[in-house]
């Protein structure tokens, strides 16, 4: 099948959908019932062929009744036999902000299930942030983990530049703040992610800051990670030197 759009809008259209065989959930989005309130969407140069979609997105703004709210969008995408990107990439929604670019390559479509830690992965997020309400209403089950049980609604203010494989990442610079008064620059080599029980980590901390709340159960499981057991009880106060502003 060949489709190819030079132009597509929406303007202000409403839509739903229910598949009368699944029970609707109770949190979060139900992507088998979706009640669309509002559609305003510009596509262009649109390509459907030989299992690549591909095309750029002018402008969306997207409302559904069960919380998802994006108020921008707009970016250059491919989803391809052997890759995938989201460039000049700009997703607002009311409480997350990401820009720039993720760029994934892999040998077949297959193997973003069958392989995923030899995946490559080339991802530069530029003054962003992300909610964590936002997280929870696509993936509600994640309510009950660490740290969006303590934090449900907090936003983490993100800047990353990272390159490699999914299990040989390099960390170019990561800049972390929120959940309180998380501070956290670094940069360093993740390996084996997709394989807990030989996750090896060799980060440098450039800044480390971690004043949370009284019980400090997130400190306490970051803590007792090898790659942190050369942070002393110290740790607690704000480390030597100064975070910049970010």
């Amino acid at each position: 099948m060949k489709l190819l759009l030079g132009k597509l809008v929406l303007n202000d259209v409403k839509a739903t959908y229910n598949n009368t065989a699944i029970a609707p959930t109770q949190q979060g989005m139900d992507f088998n019932h979706l009640n669309f309130s509002k559609m305003n969407v510009e596509v262009r140069s649109f390509k459907m062929e030989n299992n690549t979609f591909a095309g750029t997105v002018n402008s969306a703004e997207i409302r559904e009744a069960r919380g998802l709210d994006i108020q921008k969008f707009n970016t250059d995408f491919v989803y391809a036999e052997k890759e995938a990107y989201l460039k000049d990439l700009y997703l607002q929604t009311p409480k997350t902000l990401l820009r720039n670019e993720v760029i994934l390559n892999y040998n077949s479509i297959d193997q973003l299930s069958s392989n995923l830690g030899a995946v490559k992965i080339s991802a530069n997020i530029k003054d962003s942030k992300i909610g964590f309400s936002d997280i929870l209403n696509l993936v509600p089950t994640l309510r009950n983990t660490v740290p969006f049980n303590k934090y449900p609604n907090a936003i983490l203010n993100v800047n990353a530049n990272v390159k490699g494989s999914v299990n040989d990442l390099l960390i170019q610079d990561l800049k972390v703040s929120g959940l309180d008064q998380l501070r956290v620059l670094a940069s360093g080599k993740v390996k084996n992610a997709m394989n807990p029980d030989q996750l090896y980590y060799d980060l440098r901390i450039g800044n480390f800051l971690l004043r949370l709340r009284p019980s400090l159960i997130l400190f306490r499981k970051i803590q007792s990670h090898p790659i942190f057991h050369f942070l002393p009880t110290s740790a607690l106060k704000e480390m030597p030197g100064e975070l910049p502003k970010y």
